[in-house]
């Protein structure tokens, strides 16, 4: 039955595109001759638009990170989540986890972390980091601050919390590192490693994972969609040329999700009938 019905429409979409190719009518899209052209997308976004964003940011106050974070873990209780190891309580002093989370978030390390604060040493640190902070409960803590994202009046501005979009960003890596890397020759001659990362249309990062540089981005679309923990319901998704994949096709549909990618020569592919 599923077969007949998408066998029906492909042949009333094809109908459709033939007609409307005949009389030049399909917009943005010329096929002539063998040839199929598509015109750019053009940004919306005013120019007027970078101007003003000094400003704004101009109003912001100037506060500590750590007052920040304490801020925020009153609003969200973030710091819960970094769960112990084995008793599965949290930590007694929210303020030393915090201290911790953000050793790992600025690369700074145990050792000048503790220098730089007198709350926790070194080794209070390094002891929170073994037995707190681990992929586990880092995960559980970034669902957390996503809820509360897309809660938030001001996020609904942006969308409507059904769409997001994934890519990978390229970070090269030092001498010392470089065993651990692959060489992207699209990104350049160095090793390097790729953070893929899904992002909700309300700015919510919901999902992040470490790939190698020349990984195929298409096989971790599907992680991000299904093992956020976040309490959000995605209906689309879209990505760029790296994340295309005929697979990630039939499997979002059949997971329930509408897959929109950027595809790239799409003038050479091929596409299958029946």
């Amino acid at each position: 039955i599923w077969l007949a019905e998408r066998r029906a429409r492909l042949a009333r979409r094809l109908a459709e595109v033939e007609r409307k190719a005949e009389t030049d009518a399909l917009e943005d899209v010329q096929l002539s001759l063998g040839r199929l052209r598509i015109s750019p997308l053009k940004a919306i976004t005013p120019e007027e638009s970078d101007t003003a964003l000094a400003p704004l940011y101009a109003h912001l106050p100037a506060i500590r990170i750590t007052d920040l974070l304490a801020e925020v873990d009153r609003w969200t209780g973030f710091s819960q989540c970094f769960t112990h190891l084995q008793s599965g309580r949290a930590a007694d002093e929210p303020r030393a986890i915090l201290t911790a989370v953000l050793a790992d978030a600025t690369n700074l390390g145990h050792t000048r972390m503790a220098e730089a604060c007198n709350l926790v040493t070194q080794r209070q640190l390094g002891w929170l980091a073994s037995w707190h902070l681990r992929e586990e409960t880092y995960g559980r803590a970034l669902a957390r601050l996503v809820d509360a994202q897309h809660t938030a009046p001001l996020a609904a501005l942006f969308g409507s919390g059904t769409s997001s979009s994934s890519d990978g960003q390229n970070f090269p890596l030092d001498r010392r590192a470089q065993a651990t890397g692959a060489v992207n020759p699209h990104k350049g001659t160095e090793p390097a490693v790729s953070f893929y990362s899904h992002v909700s249309d309300r700015y919510a990062p919901f999902h992040s994972t470490v790939i190698s540089a020349s990984a195929s981005e298409a096989a971790q679309v599907l992680d991000g969609l299904l093992h956020h923990g976040a309490d959000l319901h995605i209906e689309e998704h879209h990505v760029d040329g790296g994340g295309v994949s005929d697979h990630v096709f039939a499997l979002c549909h059949l997971l329930g999700f509408r897959f929109a990618p950027r595809i790239p020569n799409i003038a050479a592919r091929r596409l299958h009938l029946f």
